[in-house]
């Protein structure tokens, strides 16, 4: 039997939850996609990927250059060679073959987001069919 107290914290909890909605992910892709659309980026989300349990995403869209060319710019993305090893790492997260593959890490100003969040990293992979955006949420 649950004590009165842990019965309160468990109501309270589940109002909470019907109050605000039970998310299906951890915000990821909804900030990540606002911080692009505040930068004049729209990006015509096909899917992505952002368990509860973690601070990270992924999100894809078709292969559409003008718009992965205005995320390098607008983000000051750099490229990154498959002899570096977050190249290894994340296009083995990925089905298809990276044809290129651009980022930006270490808390920059730019992925700054509204409100207090702060990105840590943003890496696009761009393949011959999807590219997929890479983020995760900076600690503190």
């Amino acid at each position: 039997m649950l004590s009165r107290l842990t019965q309160c914290v468990v109501a309270a909890a589940a109002v909470s939850l019907l109050a605000v909605g039970c998310g299906r992910d951890n915000g990821m892709p909804d900030d990540l996609t606002a911080h692009l659309a505040a930068h004049g980026i729209m990006v015509p989300v096909a899917g992505s990927i952002a368990p509860l349990s973690g601070r990270a995403g992924i999100v894809f869209f078709d292969h559409e250059p003008t718009i992965e060319n205005k995320i390098v710019a607008e983000l000051h993305l750099e490229k990154i060679g498959p002899e570096d090893p977050r190249f290894v790492a994340y296009a083995g997260k990925i089905s298809e073959k990276p044809v290129s593959f651009w980022g930006v890490s270490g808390r920059p100003a730019i992925l700054k987001l509204k409100g207090s969040a702060q990105l840590e990293y943003l890496y696009l992979i761009i393949t011959e069919t999807r590219s997929y955006l890479f983020a995760e949420y900076a600690y503190g």
